[in-house]
């Protein structure tokens, strides 16, 4: 070796900079300023952000100064994702405000698990930079989640994970948050209060992963213990921490589950037998392993899942969780609504309430009380009384193709009728030409105040796979 000795500086975890927020952007996005259209592309879904940006200076000069964007108009037609976590500065009850342009949803994960991070505030338009108060794009107000979030009670040191998820069209484009401690709604122009001294620093390696810790890996935090209704799915979640890249395999009772492999996990439906099962999982770098777990518990209740007239003026049909004791008793409906009868359905969770004629276009409250399950001791209704609202429509469609014949009347405008196959049921035919349109018409009867349905479709696609590519949409003519 030429020279000997080789002499080479370094600097431990260079290569992995410091930042305490950090913005992720997608170009070329098109969402309608409808932020779940960018959360549900493929860009977003199947690749790495086009841009990160931090509040490290290697991003000047689009260098974050808080937890809000440094600029006012960067692009147009992007989505971006900013997260940090927030280290709460002193015990209090906390409001977080959020504005932007375009549209934006703020979450938050009081727990600093980002997959438990919940919706707490959005900005359904746009508004100008900071302005907190002013809705230059209207839409805000309503039920929330509003641009003003719920008030949290936190304590000083907790850390709180933050995520903005924000779409732009163009014009003008940013995103800010902030905070007050006594439900004032902030002026326009407040400079965010969330500054990097109160946000956690991270590290971020080359492949875009987010941790804190040079070295050994280990789990920070580990899943916790999940609680779940019979038939629901719990999600276990691991943080690790130590120098990426992570590797992952989750397990149940000690057996590993196959294909999970990610960060998250997510049971089938729960039965009353998983009540204590443990799930784990093992995380590994390049250089290390550790492993943590949790606790499943199972709740026993039943609860009602839904409650519907399907259109049905007589019937009530509502699905449980679980199978449960059929008792008349336990069902009522308000306005004069009489209930007959309680039986059951046809699926063995499903109980149909019977009652007097439920008029056309109306709306009741159907309140099950004391209701109880088929084990032994029972278990009774969470929560006890359950309210449903139902609605009763405008008429009903009761068509029977047993017979192989459409409705009599039926009207068909274009180049192929519907027709009913042997398999007794309705086949909508391809007319034959891209783009173009089939429309049938269906009469009624005179039910209620409607004369007919009408179910239109569409060609999309011509050739051997027309039959793919296709939509029927259900109009009520008058």
């Amino acid at each position: 070796m030429n020279p000997n000795p080789t002499l080479a500086n370094f600097i431990h975890g260079g290569e992995y900079p410091i930042f305490h927020v950090i913005d992720k952007k997608w170009n070329a996005i098109s969402h309608g300023n409808v932020v779940d259209n960018f959360l549900n592309s493929a860009h977003y879904k199947n690749d790495k952000p086009d841009q990160i940006f931090t509040d490290n200076p290697s991003s000047a000069p689009n260098q974050f100064t808080g937890f809000e964007t440094p600029w006012s108009d960067l692009d147009d037609n992007y989505g971006d994702e900013g997260s940090a976590y927030w280290v709460v500065p002193a015990d209090g009850n906390y409001t977080l405000w959020i504005c932007s342009d375009d549209g934006s949803k703020l979450y938050a994960a009081l727990d600093a698990v980002p997959a438990h991070r919940v919706l707490i505030a959005q900005e359904p338009a746009w508004a100008g930079y900071r302005h907190y108060t002013t809705s230059d794009g209207g839409g805000r107000g309503g039920p929330p989640p509003s641009t003003e979030s719920p008030t949290f009670a936190l304590t000083a040191g907790q850390i709180v994970y933050l995520q903005v998820d924000h779409v732009e069209g163009g014009g003008g484009d940013a995103w800010n948050v902030t905070y007050t401690t006594d439900g004032s709604q902030p002026a326009d122009g407040t400079v965010s209060a969330l500054s990097p001294d109160q946000l956690l620093a991270k590290r971020l390696s080359p492949d875009g992963t987010v941790f804190t810790t040079l070295c050994d890996v280990f789990c920070s935090p580990g899943p916790s213990d999940q609680s779940v209704y019979v038939g629901g799915s719990a999600l276990f979640a691991v943080v690790p921490d130590g120098t990426p890249p992570y590797s992952y395999q989750w397990k149940s009772n000690g057996v590993a589950i196959a294909g999970a492999t990610g960060a998250t996990y997510a049971t089938s439906a729960a039965a009353e037998a998983n009540d204590g099962d443990t799930y784990s999982v093992t995380v590994n770098n390049l250089f290390s392993s550790t492993s943590c777990g949790a606790v499943l518990h199972v709740a026993h209740n039943p609860i009602a899942l839904s409650a519907l007239t399907h259109n049905d003026p007589n019937n009530i049909y509502v699905l449980f969780n679980k199978p449960v004791a059929i008792n008349t008793l336990d069902y009522a409906v308000d306005g004069g609504v009489f209930v007959n009868s309680a039986v059951a359905g046809t699926h063995p969770n499903e109980v149909i309430v019977q009652t007097d004629g439920i008029a056309a276009d109306t709306t009741h409250t159907l309140t099950i009380t004391g209701l109880v399950d088929t084990e032994l001791p029972p278990n009774t209704i969470v929560p006890n009384p359950t309210t449903f609202t139902i609605g009763q429509g405008p008429g009903r469609l009761c068509v029977d193709f047993n017979d192989g014949l459409l409705p009599a009347g039926t009207i068909a405008n274009g180049t192929a009728a519907p027709t009913v196959g042997p398999d007794f049921s309705l086949h909508l035919t391809a007319n034959g030409a891209t783009g173009q349109q089939n429309l049938w018409t269906i009469p009624l009867s005179g039910v209620q105040t409607f004369t007919s349905f009408k179910a239109k479709w569409t060609t999309l696609l011509n050739g051997p796979i027309g039959q793919l590519g296709r939509w029927i949409q259900l109009q009520r003519g008058k």
